[in-house]
Protein backbone atom coordinates (compact mmCIF):
# COMPACT_ATOMS: atom_id res chain seq x y z
CA UNK A 1 0.00 0.00 0.00
CA UNK A 2 2.94 2.34 0.56
CA UNK A 3 2.06 5.97 1.10
CA UNK A 4 -1.55 5.64 -0.05
CA UNK A 5 -3.67 8.59 1.17
CA UNK A 6 -6.55 6.43 2.41
CA UNK A 7 -7.17 3.84 5.06
CA UNK A 8 -9.44 1.99 7.44
CA UNK A 9 -9.85 2.37 11.18
CA UNK A 10 -11.54 -0.50 13.06
CA UNK A 11 -12.55 -0.19 16.71
CA UNK A 12 -14.64 -2.14 19.20
CA UNK A 13 -16.74 0.06 21.44
CA UNK A 14 -19.29 -0.40 24.20
CA UNK A 15 -21.95 0.03 21.49
CA UNK A 16 -20.41 -2.47 19.06
CA UNK A 17 -17.94 -2.48 16.19
CA UNK A 18 -17.02 0.73 14.40
CA UNK A 19 -15.27 1.04 11.05
CA UNK A 20 -14.23 4.34 9.48
CA UNK A 21 -12.92 4.61 5.93
CA UNK A 22 -10.98 7.78 5.19
CA UNK A 23 -9.33 9.34 2.17
CA UNK A 24 -7.10 12.35 1.62
CA UNK A 25 -7.55 14.16 -1.65
CA UNK A 26 -8.12 17.82 -2.20
CA UNK A 27 -10.19 17.52 0.98
CA UNK A 28 -10.33 15.01 3.84
CA UNK A 29 -13.25 12.63 3.31
CA UNK A 30 -14.71 10.43 6.05
CA UNK A 31 -17.40 7.91 5.22
CA UNK A 32 -19.45 6.38 8.02
CA UNK A 33 -21.52 3.34 7.14
CA UNK A 34 -23.76 1.09 9.17
CA UNK A 35 -22.89 -2.55 8.53
CA UNK A 36 -24.85 -5.50 9.90
CA UNK A 37 -23.09 -8.18 11.93
CA UNK A 38 -23.66 -10.65 9.06
CA UNK A 39 -21.90 -8.34 6.57
CA UNK A 40 -19.06 -7.16 8.87
CA UNK A 41 -16.39 -9.65 7.72
CA UNK A 42 -17.19 -9.07 4.04
CA UNK A 43 -17.07 -5.27 4.55
CA UNK A 44 -13.62 -5.51 6.13
CA UNK A 45 -12.30 -7.96 3.50
CA UNK A 46 -13.59 -5.79 0.62
CA UNK A 47 -12.02 -2.68 2.12
CA UNK A 48 -8.66 -4.39 2.70
CA UNK A 49 -8.65 -5.73 -0.89
CA UNK A 50 -9.34 -2.20 -2.17
CA UNK A 51 -6.58 -0.73 -0.01
CA UNK A 52 -4.05 -3.35 -1.13
CA UNK A 53 -4.89 -2.77 -4.80
CA UNK A 54 -6.03 -6.37 -5.48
Amino acid sequence: MGDAPFGLIIADSDKGKIAVRWALGEELELKLEEVSDEDWDEFIEDTLEYLSGD
